[in-house]
């Protein structure tokens, strides 16, 4: 599993940048142009330097998903995936494909 400690991938070209998910650790997930669409999902551990960032892909997620869910639980896991996919589908406006409205920490643990 992905711990973002380390290095992360160096993305130099960040085109079509929607920002979706601030962290109170000032890090951030990030909507932008991948190899094939417009919605590479990255995630920056700063968002003091964007440069630094990294794009797991499917296969990252889901096995992931599957570690996690032995240490807490089928139902946490799903339910999470499920609460993370709200969140996505609410925030991006069908004119221009771009969030609405970034959340951050605190307006996402006031809806629990």
């Amino acid at each position: 599993m992905k711990t973002f400690t380390e290095t992360a991938h160096n993305i130099p070209n960040i085109i079509n940048p929607r920002n979706i998910y601030f962290f109170t650790d000032g890090s951030l997930i990030q909507f932008n142009r991948g190899s094939f669409d417009d919605y590479r999902v990255t995630y920056f551990p700063t968002n003091q330097n964007m440069n630094l960032g990294y794009s797991p892909k499917d296969e990252d997620y889901f096995s992931d998903l599957l570690e996690l869910r032995t240490v807490v639980g089928h139902d946490i896991i799903w339910g999470d995936f499920m609460m993370l996919s709200d969140i996505v589908r609410d925030n991006i406006s069908g004119e221009n494909n771009r969030p609405v409205q970034p959340l951050n920490d605190r307006e996402v643990n006031e809806d629990k």
